[in-house]
């Protein structure tokens, strides 16, 4: 088995979306017409985020015909690293603030897009959009 030593030490926090966020979005959903709910999951999630803030070595797989005392220095996250999710959540939270989306204040897992533009947060705006995230499941409106 796999073995990470001083884990204390490494930042694990990776928010999941709260229930009454998701009861947000499906009754925001249910009032517009033209909304559609998509649920999805990222394929190889881990794999598809940024390259690993640390140093981490593992030992090659025996399939892979090296001889027993090499390593493979880890470039991306893996199944079953601590900070795996929250380098995960990381990334997907500023490519979405990047798409134009906000970050919800009482629920960092929770996206959403007002499509007038605006940023002058006294006004009403239009919210045109929500996400919801846990991990690399995902619930759209």
């Amino acid at each position: 088995g796999n073995q990470e030593n001083n884990v204390e030490a490494i930042p694990t926090e990776s928010p999941t979306v709260a229930k009454s966020s998701i009861r947000l979005l499906l009754a925001e959903a249910a009032r517009h017409e033209d909304w559609f709910i998509r649920v999805s999951d990222v394929t190889r999630a881990f794999l598809q985020t940024s390259e690993i803030e640390r140093e981490v070595f593992v030992r090659p797989p025996k399939e892979a015909g090296l001889p027993g005392n090499k390593v493979w220095l880890l470039r991306k996250p893996a199944y079953g690293l601590v900070d795996a999710s929250r380098g995960f959540y990381i990334n997907q939270a500023t490519k979405l603030v990047g798409f134009g989306m906000e970050v919800c204040k009482m629920d960092p897992a929770f996206f959403f897009y007002h499509s007038d533009g605006s940023t002058d947060k006294s006004e009403v705006r239009k919210l045109s959009g929500m996400v919801a995230t846990h991990v690399d499941d995902s619930l759209t409106a």
